[in-house]
């Protein structure tokens, strides 16, 4: 079989599933998997197949689902996890194998850890897809690449070209998986990454779920929930908050969901922010995050702060971010969560930093909103020089006389106020059609109030 290029996602040519092997040697020449040592085939940055062989602790095997850790970090010696897995071109090909819902092939030999192994020798067990992937922390301490795979049920129904991609398949559409990923190359790095990426309908952190939860969520995604392209009830249905923290700098990747409440194209959420100070000095850095798309390109949405607190702000999205930037010097923790599950607003509200509050629905009149804001937060004593007091209210408006930023969702911005000034107290109409009213407020003590027109 050498020298024959095999299309990735496709069986093995004259070899029926259950086929058993005495050796890799024997397992090779047969065609079913072509590289004699490493558990993970690829070929031209695609994987074509796995061998579970009792490799490493965190494997789970439950025969029509397993949970399969990636490769790197390893001892070749003893075979313990002694660093962080890279993103190498086996963990890489696994990526882009669910990215183009391209089945690998798994055999199992006669080492694994499990009561679907054969008794000896290598055992060839089909195909199965690429269900979920994370980046998490494994039970010996070090961050591993882990993969859920899924029993492949029936061939693909895609026209598949002779190199197994689809036909209308380019190479921008996976080039982002191509490129090593900083953060996660970085050794030392020790962040909390509950963020999804491995798009199972969960929170997981760094625990995984016990066999049944596995089974549970993972049959229940391969039955046609996919988070990447929902309609509207099915993203707020699945959304889980995303939770991020660090110190210092960080790129971290995302998952969410288009359509996610009440937008059509993008997606709105709430960013929650907490900045820790310096235990020195007791001062707070700049803190920056910004959003990236597939290509590269900057959103318009982002968090820029030099007046280090806890605060909520919405971020519009026409765009679904894929990257999430932080730039600090500092300790920090951010949460991405929907929308409608800030506090719902009452008659007076007050607070000391950004804050989003939302009606129950879409106000059907007018209101009056009064505020008063400042320019000084007393911190351990001392006043501090906040920034500038916004105002904002979002919803569906139909007057144009007002000013007001259209997005390319479904939620339109109406800014209210802005003020430099050391004191403010104003006043403005909160037109028909708003839901959201935020309040941005770096360094400022501030006051609202509700009426009716």
């Amino acid at each position: 079989m050498r020298g024959v290029k095999v299309a990735p996602g496709s069986p093995p040519i004259d070899v029926a599933e259950g086929t058993l092997f005495a050796s890799r040697n024997e397992l090779c020449d047969s065609g079913v998997h072509g590289v004699r040592m490493q558990g993970i085939w690829t070929s031209e940055g695609r994987v074509i197949g796995i061998v579970l062989n009792g490799g490493y602790e965190d494997d789970i095997d439950l025969g029509d689902v397993i949970v399969y850790t990636g490769d790197g970090g390893r001892d070749p010696n003893t075979g313990k996890q002694i660093e962080d897995q890279g993103f190498t071109s086996g963990n890489r090909g696994l990526v882009v194998a669910k990215a183009l819902n391209t089945p690998i092939r798994v055999t199992r030999g006669w080492k694994c850890k499990s009561d679907q192994a054969p008794a000896k020798g290598f055992r060839y067990d089909g195909l199965y897809d690429v269900g979920a992937y994370e980046y998490v922390q494994g039970s010996e301490g070090y961050f591993v690449w882990r993969f859920t795979l899924l029993k492949h049920s029936s061939p693909s129904d895609e026209d598949t070209s002779e190199t197994g991609q689809p036909e209308d398949f380019g190479a921008e559409d996976f080039s982002i998986f191509l490129e090593d990923d900083a953060a996660i190359n970085q050794g030392e790095r020790r962040t909390d990454l509950r963020n999804q990426s491995s798009e199972l309908l969960v929170e997981k952190g760094t625990v995984w779920p016990d066999s049944e939860q596995i089974m549970t969520l993972l049959l229940s995604d391969k039955e046609g929930m996919n988070p990447k392209q929902p309609n509207l009830d099915e993203s707020v249905h699945v959304f889980q908050t995303i939770h991020l923290e660090g110190t210092g700098i960080g790129v971290f990747r995302l998952q969410i969901p288009q359509g996610l409440d009440h937008s059509q194209e993008g997606a709105v959420l709430l960013l929650h922010w907490k900045q820790i100070a310096d235990a020195d000095d007791g001062t707070f850095p700049s803190f920056e995050v910004r959003f990236f798309q597939t290509d590269g390109t900057q959103c318009a949405a982002e968090l820029s702060e030099n007046y280090g607190y806890q605060g909520t702000q919405v971020l519009v999205f026409d765009q679904i971010p894929v990257v999430c930037e932080v730039v600090t010097s500092g300790e920090w923790q951010i949460d991405f969560d929907r929308v409608f599950t800030c506090s719902v607003i009452s008659d007076v509200e007050s607070g000391d930093s950004n804050s989003v509050f939302r009606f129950e629905d879409y106000t059907d009149s007018g209101k009056i909103i009064r505020v008063a804001s400042d320019k000084k937060l007393v911190s351990d004593g001392e006043y501090e020089i906040g920034g500038k007091f916004q105002l904002r209210a979002y919803g569906k408006f139909v007057r144009t006389q007002y000013s007001w930023l259209n997005a390319p969702v479904n939620v339109s911005l109406l800014e209210l106020l802005e003020s430099y000034d050391s004191g403010f107290v104003g006043e403005r109409v909160l037109p028909r059609g708003t839901i959201l009213v935020e309040v941005r407020s770096p360094g400022r003590n501030w006051s609202l109030n509700l009426e009716d027109l």
